[in-house]
């Protein structure tokens, strides 16, 4: 039998939230699926839960590696899949099997990529927020490159549906060893993505859990961003020749580097905490914000090298608070 979708489920410690998981993906009727289980060294009982329905279910497949991480699994997952399509899932999350199947069934041959929205829920499962684009956008097929330029596109990997060509035949993978790897992963997927079609199904379903990456106080996500406008930097040299798409990668840049500012600020993180081992990291980001086509990320580049940060950081957070009680949910 043909698999048509592999679903990636990238699993470390996480025994409190995997059956969930489990039964909410195993309720898809389809036969033509492959639910790859990475094991990512789980030192719980993760891997003895996922064994018992590797037994129930023949579309369970396992794959046991020793802990590197949230890429390292996912980029298991990828090579070891055989769909012609590729869902990822993270393994404290769950998933609307109904709405999924609706995804599944707005598979076009000529599409390399389906998206919809998702919902924020609590370990109570109560709905905190929902997050999708506006109710026009919905049906809408664009070139990659279109999505990218209209700054629409969501930088969390588990909301689109992939051609599995479209990724191994551009030999994309997550950059392993970094935080936020999602920023790295989807403009280069865009990039190649000549028809990319958005459903506003909320099919999935992010859990707010403490002790998440998102949750965690650490200067590694900061400099990790950074890292990340670089690989980009040198992606775009090396691939990039549409003249709207290098605009898009400056804006882009000076928005991971204003980033990477402002979680420090909201972790309470020093500026100078984050450069401490790395000064030439400063100028890089000092660089990226003053080329960014955003004039925000220009104002903010120059106080940075005017070294007024302090000045920064209260404008930063006096106006973050403000947007906050303006926000609905809407991307």
């Amino acid at each position: 039998m043909k698999i048509q979708i592999s679903i990636i489920i990238p699993v470390f410690n996480i025994e409190k939230y995997l059956l969930k998981n489990i039964k909410t993906l195993l309720a898809i009727k389809r036969e033509n699926i492959e639910f790859i289980y990475v094991n990512d060294g789980s030192t719980d009982r993760s891997e003895e839960i996922l064994k018992e329905y590797e037994k129930k279910d023949f579309r369970v497949k396992i794959i046991t590696q020793k802990n590197a991480g949230l890429s390292a699994a996912r980029n298991a997952g990828i090579k070891a899949s055989v769909g012609e399509w590729i869902l990822f899932v993270d393994g404290d999350d769950w998933i609307d099997s109904k709405l999924t199947e609706k995804l599944f069934n707005a598979i076009e041959p000529e599409s390399d990529m389906i998206w919809g929205g998702y919902e924020i829920v609590n370990e109570k499962e109560q709905v905190e927020k929902k997050v999708f684009l506006k109710n026009g956008d919905n049906g809408e097929i664009r070139d990659g490159i279109e999505w990218m330029i209209s700054n629409k596109i969501m930088y969390t990997p588990w909301i689109y549906l992939y051609k599995s060509e479209l990724l191994k035949k551009n030999r994309i993978l997550f950059p392993e060893g970094l935080l936020h790897e999602d920023m790295e992963f989807l403009p280069k997927v865009f990039y190649y993505a000549k028809r990319v079609k958005y459903v506003a199904f909320p099919f999935y379903k992010y859990v707010n859990r403490a002790g998440s990456i998102s949750r965690t106080r650490n200067v590694k996500r900061s400099q990790d961003l950074i890292q990340i406008a670089v690989n980009l930097e040198k992606f775009e040299k090396k691939y990039v020749g549409d003249s709207k798409c290098h605009l898009w990668y400056k804006g882009y840049r000076g928005e991971i580097c204003a980033a990477a500012i402002h979680i420090a600020f909201l972790d309470q993180i020093s500026f100078s905490d984050i450069f401490e081992d790395n000064l030439n990291l400063k100028k890089i980001m000092i660089k990226y914000l003053r080329e960014s086509t955003r004039k925000k990320d220009r104002i903010a580049g120059a106080m940075l090298l005017w070294k007024l940060e302090n000045l920064y950081k209260f404008i930063y957070l006096k106006y973050n608070k403000i947007w906050k009680k303006k926000s609905k949910g809407n991307y």
